[in-house]
């Protein structure tokens, strides 16, 4: 199931992780959830992945396997999100949620519940449950780096998707 953000927070940028070293390369761009009910489609067009039931193509000829992990899973859904008093990871864990799937992309057996505890034993979150982009650097143990802010640039997502990298995205209903 795809995630769904009931977050508060509006983020005005993407985040973009680059590689540690030259031959692993990740890309993760992901607004903050806004006020609104949004379906977050992370890790290129997961709901359409969702809908055929097989990887994305990202090319006509190769295709994305990245892992599908729901936030609504019940192993960790009600799960507090950091040190909110109201939010979950159910409501508003797609930014962790979505993390968690690129991180297992590139080889980091973890979770949504997993690295939630981590985020928030280890400082990771801001404002009780707002992602800080460069504690998943951390978390990885440097093999995935912060390295600044994109737009929406559909231009930019195809050039990740032909080069074979997933992309997080949030989309608007």
């Amino acid at each position: 199931m795809p995630s769904v953000c009931l977050g508060r927070r509006c983020g005005p940028r993407w985040p973009t992780f680059v590689p540690a070293t030259p031959e692993r390369f990740l890309s993760v761009k992901c607004r903050l959830a806004a006020s609104r009910l949004r379906l977050a489609v992370f890790a290129p067009a997961i709901a359409v992945s969702i809908a055929i039931g097989g990887p994305i193509a990202a090319h006509a000829d190769s295709s994305i396997d990245v892992p599908v992990i729901g936030q609504q899973d019940g192993a960790w859904a009600g799960g507090r999100l950091g040190s909110s008093a109201t939010d979950t990871i159910g409501s508003a864990g797609c930014a962790i949620t979505s993390v968690t799937m690129m991180l297992r992309y590139y080889g980091i057996n973890t979770d949504p519940a997993a690295f939630n505890a981590w985020l928030t034993a280890s400082g990771g979150y801001a404002f009780d449950d707002q992602l800080i982009w460069d504690a998943v650097t951390t978390y990885s143990g440097g093999r995935v780096a912060f390295s600044g802010w994109l737009g929406p640039d559909l231009g930019v997502i195809d050039s990740e998707l032909e080069a074979g990298r997933p992309v997080v995205a949030e989309v608007r209903l």
